[in-house]
């Protein structure tokens, strides 16, 4: 008997000792971490008993109701019954998923479990092991993952087509069309960076019901979501944004693209702007990688860009509802991106009671100058409604609060102007001075030739003439000629 004591003592503090663990993570999470050890039947009623004391109130109660948090934006799927309603973040598919052996299933509802650690993906460029899971983003799951045999770190996006959303069937032609489609490169062939994570790789398993986007580091940055949960943003940071966004769309509604499957198109619409789409990258993306990574504290740093990911050319292929919706337009990217500036400003994109909020109530529009509001207004379509991108970002560089912006290109130009000033002020310089120098020396010698002329004595006789010897002299000259004529005439010599 004292021994079941000690046994129970002893599990209840190993118990307790791993829920204090889990005190790190938030309420809901730590609480089904903790119960996720009851299926143990021998350890139950200890596991109750633990989280009665560390946990008395329910998740509902602890919850603060004036925190309002950013919906989940991505693909979701009621069919399974999944404790947290989200299968794509579902942390039982974590802890369903240990390295061996690999359950591929989620033991609660079924749904397709994470992928493994030092899983290894092999694709037709190369060959990729999973090193961590990233979480959840839009459609699919991120990972942080190496290339083996170059040790570069990547990024590989996991997408699912579920048994009880596609059947084999949908499930080979979707996978097929996913691999016609992802990615992109510029039709004549030049590489630009226009500041859109550009899948490297597309990989179909035709053994399982998962598609990966390989993509390099970039793919890990911060999404504009988690920068929000900081606060607000200034007029000047969202000015930031929508001109490096428009930029961008300018490039993709502009030029002409060839697809994998090797077809052409004019213009590409990106269908699935929002706060999760949109990243902030910086000058050293395998910072972002790395777990526990933050966004930078100030948009407005030289080394802060915006990039763009999942095209919905790609994304849409895996979200049941979206099948059967129509095509992306040019003019949905620009409506898609005013509301997200409307949301970088409100600092959130609902209201306490769980409404969406309404650009057109004024109460849901924080301090901002006029200008930039009508101009997202008119982004969004609730005003005159611009033509294109590049007409939108005329309009926006118009505005003078633009210019105290300083983008890393302008600081670029601004750099280089002023390295070539200083050679430029000093070729002027010696140049002046040259002319100057040139000028004086005329200056100088054109008066003394003028006062050696003027003081020289007019000659009377040919004695006076130097520079002939002493002596006689016989001359001769033609008969009739001048010097006959002077030699003839007394009075001339």
């Amino acid at each position: 008997m004292a021994l079941q004591q000690v046994q129970r003592a002893w599990v209840k503090a190993c118990v307790k000792r791993y829920g204090t663990y889990l005190q790190r993570y938030p309420v809901p999470t730590r609480q089904e971490r903790l119960l996720l050890l009851s299926r143990w039947e021998s350890i139950r009623p200890v596991v109750e008993e633990v989280h009665q004391e560390l946990y008395p109130t329910e998740p509902a109660e602890a919850t603060s109701p004036t925190i309002v948090s950013l919906p989940t934006a991505g693909v979701t799927y009621p069919r399974y019954a999944c404790k947290q309603g989200n299968p794509l973040g579902c942390e039982f598919a974590q802890l369903a998923s240990p390295p061996e052996p690999w359950i591929k299933t989620c033991p609660v509802c079924r749904f397709p479990a994470l992928l493994p650690e030092k899983l290894e993906l092999r694709g037709q460029r190369g060959s990729y092991v999973i090193e961590r899971s990233l979480g959840q983003r839009g459609a699919g799951r991120l990972y942080a993952a190496t290339q083996t045999g170059f040790n570069q770190a990547v990024v590989v996006k996991e997408y699912l087509l579920p048994q009880q959303y596609f059947n084999a069937t949908e499930r080979q032609q979707q996978q097929q069309v996913f691999k016609n489609l992802a990615g992109f490169s510029l039709a004549d062939g030049r590489v630009q960076d226009f500041r859109f994570v550009q899948p490297l790789e597309a990989i179909a398993d035709d053994l399982e019901e998962r598609c990966y986007l390989i993509t390099d580091e970039r793919d890990a940055c911060p999404t504009l979501r988690r920068y929000l949960t900081q606060g607000s943003l200034t007029s000047t940071e969202v000015r930031w944004v929508l001109n490096q966004v428009l930029q961008t769309l300018e490039f993709l509604h502009g030029q002409k693209f060839r697809l994998p499957s090797g077809q052409t198109q004019t213009g590409i619409a990106h269908g699935n702007l929002s706060l999760d789409s949109l990243l902030i990258g910086i000058q050293q993306p395998d910072v972002a990688i790395q777990e526990g990574s933050v966004a930078p504290s100030s948009l407005l740093d030289s080394d802060c860009f915006i990039y763009l990911c999942d095209l919905a050319l790609w994304e849409q292929l895996f979200d049941p509802t979206s099948l059967k919706a129509s095509p992306r337009s040019f003019a949905q990217d620009l409506v898609d991106l005013g509301y997200v500036a409307f949301y970088l400003l409100a600092g959130r994109a609902i209201t306490p009671r769980g409404e969406p909020l309404d650009p057109r109530d004024a109460d849901h529009w924080q301090a901002v100058d006029p200008f930039l509001k009508q101009f997202i207004l008119r982004l969004m379509g609730l005003e005159l409604p611009f033509a294109n991108a590049e007409v939108a970002r005329r309009e926006l560089l118009r505005s003078p609060q633009l210019a105290l912006v300083t983008l890393p290109e302008a600081e670029t130009v601004s750099k280089a102007s002023a390295k070539q000033t200083i050679p430029r002020f000093l070729f002027l310089l010696l140049s002046l001075l040259g002319v100057g120098a040139f000028a004086w020396l005329i200056w100088a010698l054109l008066p003394k030739q003028a006062a050696k002329t003027a003081i020289t004595p007019p000659l009377c006789c040919l004695k006076d003439v130097a520079g002939i010897p002493p002596g006689q002299f016989t001359y001769t000259s033609t008969e009739g000629g001048t010097w006959s004529y002077i030699f003839q005439t007394p009075d001339l010599i």
